[in-house]
């Protein structure tokens, strides 16, 4: 339980009341859907219900990262599946042995896989999203969950440089889907227990002394001597923080996230090797 209301946590929790009340009442509002109208609203391709992905099971996997999101899993081989688990969402979650929880039914936008080496067998996950139409007598219902995505920093050639306190680095982190989206996550993983706030940047020109021309968009506090871990209280450390709904507008049209790292440390901010850091930024698609 959350103890305090200064915890970051205790206002993610509800940030998005209002905004959950708001999609509910709209919902409300809009007419039912005729069976016609259902058919080609699941055939226009807006929605992608699932997806199947295979994985040569030839070689052993240890907490393997897979990039995708969902709402549920069903894992099938033609191998033996008690060999094949899944992590989701955070490489320290525990692992879900597929033998014995199949489907698994819950909300992730990353997993990260664990097989043993079954030589010429295969693994196939089929991972669904939440795209299910109920219809009872004079009422179509359609349900859809927003798609999650992930960009995430290269340790090696981002964010790579030394930090002294209130100094930043700026990067443009490529390949989003939209020049809009909004931003519901960030984990970050650091070499040094610092704290760092990640700033957002409307365009690559980033801030400028003319208040006209400066294209701060926002920016989101990542305290990890206060919130942050490690796991068995050594090396690497993690901070994730949810529930977030900056909305981002790519002014330059180029499909990147211009953004910047400033440590808020006394300490400084060690350059690679020692002092990398890494950003995992999830976001929602907007039109």
């Amino acid at each position: 339980m959350l103890e305090t209301p200064t915890d970051p946590q205790w206002f993610d929790q509800y940030t998005r009341i209002d905004e959950l009340l708001r999609q509910i009442a709209a919902a409300m509002a809009k007419p039912a859907l005729t069976p016609v109208d259902e058919k080609k609203y699941l055939e226009s391709g807006d929605v992608q219900p699932y997806e199947v992905r295979s994985f040569p099971l030839d070689t052993a996997r240890s907490d393997e990262p897979v990039v995708i999101d969902g709402d549920f899993i069903i894992g099938s081989t033609n191998g033996d599946i008690a060999g094949c688990s899944v992590r989701l969402n955070r490489e320290q979650n525990s692992l879900i042995p597929l033998a014995r929880f199949n489907p698994i039914k819950s909300r992730f936008y990353r997993l990260f896989l664990n097989t043993a080496a079954q030589g010429s067998k295969t693994l196939w996950l089929m991972v669904g999203r939440e795209a299910a139409a109920q219809t009872q007598p004079g009422t179509t219902t359609i349900t859809t969950a927003q798609s999650f995505t992930v960009i995430e920093s290269d340790k090696d050639s981002q964010f790579e440089g030394a930090l002294a306190q209130y100094a930043k680095l700026d990067e443009n982190l490529t390949g989003l889907l939209s020049d809009s989206i909004r931003i519901t996550g960030i984990g970050i993983l650091s070499d040094q227990q610092l704290h760092y706030k990640l700033i957002f940047w409307y365009k690559d020109t980033f801030e400028d002394a003319d208040l006209d021309v400066d294209e701060y968009c926002g920016e989101i506090d990542l305290d990890i001597p206060t919130y942050g871990f490690q796991v068995g209280g050594a090396g690497t450390w993690y901070l994730d923080v949810r529930n977030l709904h900056l909305d981002y507008i790519d002014g330059d049209a180029s499909k990147e996230l211009h953004v910047s790292l400033i440590n808020m440390s006394v300490a400084a901010k060690l350059a690679d090797p020692n002092g990398n850091v890494k950003v995992f930024i999830t976001y929602e698609t907007r039109t």
